[in-house]
């Protein structure tokens, strides 16, 4: 069980929630019933009209690369229903690299809605005049609490953020991330160790797997040099990241494909 002592030392400041979620942690995150704390976010609806704010219920829970810190898990079923979410970080003023924003704010869509055939999102066709991504579906914005690289929290979104997201979709915004020079730079510093790691485990399991077929070279053929880069390639992934709450994973086919989040 996590006791806590001080809830002010885990929680960031936020007066219209700090008292419910301390009554939470003090009593124990058992004692919550289904969702009980809320959260604003803003909506871009399917059918139209402008954007709104709306009120998400969500839950504190604790997670395993910050057991002291609890995160907030939003039920995101009254704007998603039963959709698998995908969220996208968005830290620069619009999509074509602009200024920093000093602060994180997570993008949700329908991971599926080609698949499914979602009906277009008329609201953000409204607001990029037709010429923008097609998106399907409702989409859900929210503003990240910080530091939102350790923990996965959120607080009540804000005018000026509703701005930030019309602007991203304005210029383009296509479910692709926008990140600040300080989180690309932890980012790709982060891949390089994991590359790292995983080029020595693959390295060792060539060796190993050479041992063995030395082993047995009186019946077998010798492993070839072209055999081991095969093994090394398909033992060492391109590369993992954690970003912003949501771990992360970029794939190799060639050319490197886009940043996505996994669930």
């Amino acid at each position: 069980m996590h006791q806590v002592q001080n809830c002010t030392l885990l929680l960031p400041p936020a007066p219209d929630r700090c008292q419910p979620e301390c009554r939470i942690l003090s009593a124990g995150l058992a004692t919550q019933a289904g969702f009980p704390l809320k959260v604003k976010a803003v909506l871009f609806p399917v059918e139209g009209g402008e954007p709104r704010i709306v009120e998400l219920p969500y839950r504190l829970e604790h997670r395993g690369e910050s057991p002291n810190i609890p995160g907030h898990r939003v039920d995101l079923r009254p704007v998603l229903g039963n959709a698998t979410p995908w969220p996208t970080t968005i830290q620069l003023d619009g999509f074509k690299g602009g200024r920093p924003l000093g602060r994180s704010l997570t993008l949700v869509y329908n991971d599926h809605f080609l698949q499914e055939k979602k009906p277009p999102n008329l609201c953000i066709d409204a607001i990029t005049h037709g010429r923008g991504f097609k998106w399907a579906d409702n989409l859900v914005g929210f503003r990240n609490r910080s530091p939102a690289d350790r923990i996965a929290q959120y607080e009540d979104v804000t005018d000026d953020d509703v701005g930030v997201f019309k602007k991203y979709f304005e210029e383009g915004g296509d479910g692709n991330d926008t990140l600040d020079p300080a989180t690309e730079f932890v980012l790709q510093d982060l891949i390089q160790k994991r590359l790292a790691v995983q080029l020595v485990t693959g390295v060792w399991l060539i060796i190993a797997r050479i041992r063995v077929v030395r082993l047995f070279e009186f019946v077998v053929q010798p492993v070839c040099f072209v055999d081991a880069v095969v093994h090394l390639e398909t033992t060492t992934p391109f590369s993992q990241s954690h970003k912003d709450g949501f771990v992360g994973r970029r794939t190799c086919a060639g050319t490197m494909c886009g940043y996505r989040p996994l669930r």
